[in-house]
């Protein structure tokens, strides 16, 4: 069902395909840009940008073959033959993130955070675009189908052709993803720049351009970590929407109990929810190590703990009235973006209360 852009021979040129490589060579420029002020020519960054890039579309592509099997001839044909088939975008996170381990220790970069903080507004781009793309596909498409007149367009509904040949609305679950993750790019891109001082600097009053001086932090791996607190928030919500969302699959009938339990969630969902638990377990325990420095009381960690474990209950409550009751999804997913706000405001909280350098008052 994918557009196609050219069609040469033997030649397959598509949309998608097109808009996804603008994407990465516009975030490898733009990461490469504001990792270089810090990292002079930025040779790592141009050695870990393509190698993450290959790496994100074979863990997306085996990650799907792994949970839609019924899709591939097997798995040669699944990491050989990309004209069919789908990808989990899960597994760009993951292999970027390996990625950046494995340079570590090769002595190519000071840190591992050095490429994820760098990397992590290209990542989220890419994301974004690789969201609208589907805009020429029938992927990522909510399981729900807008039946009113008014609001059967974007961004709400796009139309997609059923079963019987007809076009049928669907809850365009791809490009609230691409808003969301749009946002998202700006925001941890302004994080980052503000952390690192990178087009932020101010003259200061009757001072010259050379006295002032770049300041260079340590990356320490909170602008990763936003970026993983966005994009599982905003995860957990649209995979619980789409209607080709990937599954765990056990083989064997001995396994049958377990894909029953799997289709409760979808993979990306599953752990898009376990980045969640991890971020806010993290936190917390820097939020319990830096309490005595910083003064923080334990009505501070009982109402951030309360806010998380409130959001958490909501999500996960949305979660199962929105499957027994699909129709009312207008009504439920409002409630689960609440419980969701609710469990990143905990986490965020810590982080500026426990974490995130003071302001000084010189």
């Amino acid at each position: 069902m994918n557009q196609i852009a050219v069609f040469y021979g033997d030649t397959t040129i598509y949309f998608s395909s097109i808009l996804i490589a603008l994407a990465l060579l516009t975030a490898f420029i733009f990461s490469l840009a504001i990792y270089m002020p810090r990292h002079r020519f930025g040779i790592a960054m141009w050695i870990f940008f393509p190698t993450a890039t290959v790496a994100s579309v074979l863990a997306s592509r085996i990650i799907h073959w792994y949970c839609n099997p019924e899709q591939y001839v097997d798995f040669k044909t699944a990491i050989t033959d990309y004209s069919t088939g789908d990808y989990c975008i899960i597994g760009a996170v993951f292999a970027t993130l390996a990625i950046a381990l494995i340079l570590r220790p090769l002595q190519l970069v000071r840190s591992s955070y050095d490429l994820l903080d760098a990397a992590a507004p290209g990542l989220a781009f890419v994301i974004a675009m690789v969201r609208f793309s589907h805009i020429f596909s029938d992927k990522c498409y909510g399981k729900m189908l807008i039946t009113e007149p008014a609001y059967r367009h974007l961004p709400i509904a796009a139309p997609i052709i059923g079963s019987d040949g007809n076009a049928e609305y669907r809850f365009a679950s791809f490009f609230v993803s691409f808003i969301i993750m749009l946002i998202s790019t700006v925001l941890i891109a302004l994080f980052y720049m503000k952390k690192h001082d990178i087009f932020f600097n101010r003259r200061a009053a009757g001072a010259s351009l050379e006295d002032i001086s770049v300041k260079v932090r340590k990356s320490d791996g909170h602008t990763f970590r936003l970026f993983l607190l966005l994009f599982a928030a905003e995860e957990v919500i649209i995979d619980s929407t789409r209607y080709d969302a990937s599954h765990l699959f056990f083989s064997g009938e001995q396994f049958a109990g377990l894909n029953k339990g799997a289709s409760f969630m979808g993979l990306s969902q599953f752990i898009s929810a376990l980045i969640l638990l991890y971020l806010f377990i993290y936190y917390l325990v820097k939020s319990v190590k830096n309490a005595k420095a910083r003064s923080l009381s334990k009505k501070y960690l009982i109402l951030t703990v309360s806010l998380f474990v409130i959001g958490l209950a909501a999500a996960g409550g949305c979660e199962y009235l929105v499957q027994r009751f699909t129709g009312m999804f207008m009504y439920i997913y409002p409630g689960q973006a609440a419980g969701l706000c609710c469990m990143m405001a905990g986490i965020i909280i810590m982080y500026f209360k426990s974490i995130a350098p003071r302001r000084s008052n010189n």
